[in-house]
């Protein structure tokens, strides 16, 4: 390996440490977001709160594949197709709202993710 590479290793090295020491934190904020969603709640803010979710589980699913953490950014990918579907169904005056199946579900993927 000559230094041009070595470099270049190492930087990629400290960009996933850098990664790594913040996952904490995204995955705090994805805990968050889910613990606003209560099942059979027809609200706006019930719906807003899927779609943060939805938002957060993207920004992780992305970012997790780019750095190295592949299992976690699949397992963050499932979380975000599931609440996007929800998110959708939620919106509007004749918005579904969560079950206590489909809370469970973002329960399980959750977990999966942290």
């Amino acid at each position: 390996m000559n230094n041009e590479t070595l470099s270049t290793a190492e930087k990629l090295a400290a960009l996933q440490a850098s990664y790594a020491s913040k996952l904490g934190e995204k995955l705090a904020e994805l805990k968050a977001a889910a613990a606003l969603i209560i099942p059979g709640d027809r609200s706006e803010d019930s719906a807003t709160a899927i779609l943060e979710l939805s938002g957060l589980a993207h920004k992780l699913s992305g970012s997790a594949g780019t750095f190295g953490f592949k299992d976690l950014g699949a397992a963050a990918k499932n979380l975000e197709i599931l609440c996007h579907s929800l998110g959708e169904n939620a919106l509007g005056e004749n918005g579904k709202p969560v079950s206590a199946l489909e809370r469970q579900e973002i329960d399980n993927l959750v977990a999966a993710v942290i």
